[in-house]
């Protein structure tokens, strides 16, 4: 009979498990089976970072600039290894044929010991993520920095120390805080520029609207000049484009808009690249508005 714990997986007391499956298909039956004990070591691990990123509220986010993504293939092989050098003590707890489907199922489980190491490796990743948001960065280097005193690193594999980390740590310090440093930078920097705006959008004085509105793009373009375009988690660049594309169109020089919209819509990607293009499609620029834009 089919067991549980493949349909309810429970997993015993003091271990964490994850579960896997392989077809049969033209497999020789030790090479199904490995096959069903990788997906359950991936399952594993990637039960254990998303408990971690779900702790810390984390997002996950896409990475890769166009042209540079790394195919499945690559990528399913790459966490392989690194799943096979890091994760210390995995048992095949459990094994079970479908007779019927020809499905190999295995369920594979690590001690608390070694679930605590790889809960530190995690965060520590998520420390090191520049597309996380600085505070999420620091909340994750300060409860890997808590959790570091209780991490037994003799069931390392890969020859990880606690010297290790607690070098990683300081080195991280000093990064978030240029990160922390830069962010708060920006951000007074673009709040102020949006408060000129909104002075330059409720005055009728067109030399004042002027006045108001040269230091907010002097301010927006000190912005996003900082990074470059498609960083997340913040997007400056994108954010300061579209700023004074707004202004423009509310200001009522929808040419200088569109203007603004296609070089987001060409330097950006993703969300802002068709975020652009729509506010495009609804900004129309007659021939009499160049004339005056020019």
């Amino acid at each position: 009979p089919q067991p549980e714990w493949v349909t309810r997986n429970t997993a015993p007391a003091g271990y964490l498990t994850g579960i896997g499956q392989a077809q049969k298909g033209v497999l020789a039956i030790t090479d199904q089976m490995n096959l069903a004990k990788q997906a359950a070591l991936r399952d594993l691990a990637g039960s254990i970072r998303v408990t971690v990123r779900s702790e810390l509220n984390l997002r996950e986010t896409a990475s890769g600039a166009p042209g540079q993504l790394k195919s499945r293939t690559e990528v399913d092989a790459q966490t392989q290894t690194r799943i096979d050098a890091e994760l210390a003590g995995v048992e095949a707890d459990e094994t079970w044929m479908d007779p019927k489907a020809c499905v190999i199922w295995v369920r594979v489980k690590i001690s608390e010991a070694a679930v605590q190491l790889q809960k530190l490796r995690e965060l520590f990743r998520a420390a090191e993520d520049p597309a996380l948001a600085v505070a999420d960065r620091e909340r994750a280097l300060e409860q890997g920095r808590a959790l570091l005193p209780r991490v037994d690193f003799s069931v390392a594999r890969d020859g990880a120390t606690r010297e290790y980390f607690d070098t990683a740590a300081k080195r991280l310090a000093l990064v978030l805080a240029n990160a922390r440093g830069r962010f708060e930078m920006n951000e007074k920097d673009f709040r102020q520029a949006q408060e000129l705006l909104q002075q330059a959008r409720l005055t009728r004085d067109i030399a004042e609207q002027a006045r108001l509105a040269l230091p907010a793009r002097e301010l927006l373009a000190k912005v996003s000049s900082s990074v470059a375009f498609g960083k997340a988690p913040d997007y400056w660049p994108e954010q300061a484009l579209w700023e004074l594309g707004d202004f423009e169109t509310q200001a009522g020089n929808p040419c200088e808009s569109r203007r603004l919209m296609q070089d987001l819509q060409r330097r950006a990607s993703g969300d802002w690249q068709a975020k652009a293009g729509a506010r495009l499609a609804e900004l129309s620029c007659s021939p009499a508005q160049q004339q005056l834009a020019a």
